[in-house]
């Protein structure tokens, strides 16, 4: 077993599937993405503006292509452990946080301009910031902070794969309603 690293990760050239990021950089187009000449139009634009923010801040090369994967990815983590501290407790959430960065699946992802990563790293406070807001904590006095915070994180989920990402975030707050009212308020215990 060999870990996958793009080519030239020891610095140089960035790897060959970055054009998109490339090509807003060069040109500061960042409306039509171009990848060998040819319209892409294949996924949202919103992981390739952050990775050629990062090639502005960094110079185009094979790190500042890896860089927002992976803070993305340690975004997770952070409300991973977050949310499952919420729920459980500390020690819980050390775990859930181990099981997260295990997944080798999301470190994959990470390397690349996948949006698996930038999906977790809006997605985990999305639902953090949303049960926040919904009052789970009793913590009332910044229930706005929570709803803009959670609002953002989901709307940026949205632009970094669409609309069905808005499902895993309100499915679970609801599922959670479920779970928590009152059955037997309403004659059904």
């Amino acid at each position: 077993w060999r870990p996958r690293l793009p080519p030239n990760s020891t610095g140089g050239s960035p790897p060959p599937r970055p054009p998109p990021p490339r090509h807003i950089v060069q040109s500061g187009d960042g409306v039509r993405l171009v990848r060998e000449g040819h319209d892409w139009r294949d996924k949202p634009h919103l992981p390739f503006w952050i990775t050629a923010l990062f090639f502005k801040l960094g110079g185009i090369s094979a790190q500042t292509y890896i860089l927002p994967g992976f803070l993305f990815h340690l975004i997770g983590a952070y409300y991973t452990y977050r949310l499952a501290r919420l729920f459980y407790g500390r020690d819980t959430a050390l775990l859930a946080v181990l099981v997260y960065v295990s997944v080798f699946n999301l470190m994959d992802a990470s390397i690349e301009i996948k949006a698996e990563t930038y999906l977790i790293g809006f997605i985990m406070p999305a639902c953090y910031y949303w049960l926040r807001y919904d009052g789970l904590t009793g913590d009332n006095r910044l229930r706005w902070k929570y709803l803009l915070l959670g609002a953002a994180f989901t709307g940026t989920a949205v632009m970094t794969n669409g609309r069905f990402t808005l499902f895993p975030i309100f499915r679970g707050l609801g599922c959670l309603g479920h779970y928590r009212r009152p059955w037997h308020s309403v004659g059904l215990s």
